[in-house]
């Protein structure tokens, strides 16, 4: 969800309000969620809900409702919805968690790298594999009927190993592409899951 569908839901949730009540509340939320910046999204996560927010709004309003001093009585301030939010999320402690996040990418290099290089091989391998493959029953055919007039024997046997080459081909190219497909997912999740664990966000 984006900044701008959550104050929109926000604002609708809050229609039994004035106008003015209700544009001061979404104004507050709007302001809260710039300051954070890139992580809009982990910050609208530890908020929860519109629906929950708005839940939260009215009820710290009938609660905290004051007459201001000398004013009307249908002027008012309510207390700070997001206190208890603020201890779980800054937005100023992103610098910290990302200076720790490279200090530990540096320090395990040696690890993640040989994790890549293994995975880069065998990719590699694979296609290198079905590459052969793919050209050896092509050659082989080829030739087989160039000399299929002059060598009889010789042109069958290299026309049978083309299509032997094709058959293998055929079999083994989508256990690999799925092989190099999700083990390639698999991998990016990983290293989503253990970054984002020392950003302190949510997977």
């Amino acid at each position: 969800m984006t900044m701008d569908d959550f104050l929109a839901q926000l604002d609708a949730q809050l229609y039994i309000l004035t106008p003015e009540e209700r544009e001061s509340a979404v104004a507050y939320y709007r302001e809260y969620l710039e300051e954070a910046g890139t992580d809009v999204r982990a910050a609208i996560n530890a908020l929860g809900s519109p629906q929950s927010v708005a839940q939260r709004i009215l009820r710290e309003i009938d609660e905290n409702r004051v007459v201001y001093d000398g004013g009307t009585p249908n002027q008012y301030e309510y207390a700070d919805p997001l206190a208890e939010f603020k201890t779980e999320y800054k937005p100023e402690q992103r610098g910290g968690r990302l200076g720790l996040t490279i200090l530990v990418i540096v320090v395990t290099f040696p690890i993640w790298i040989t994790v890549f290089s293994l995975w880069l091989a065998l990719a590699v391998t694979l296609f290198a594999v079905l590459g052969s493959l793919a050209f050896s029953a092509f050659a082989a055919c080829i030739h087989g009927f160039t000399v299929l007039g002059s060598s009889l024997g010789q042109a069958l046997f290299e026309i049978g190993v083309g299509v032997t080459c094709t058959g293998l081909f055929l079999l083994l190219w989508k256990p690999c592409w799925l092989g190099v497909k999700y083990s390639t997912i698999g991998l990016g999740k990983l290293c989503k899951k253990c970054i984002n664990g020392l950003m302190g966000k949510e997977n």
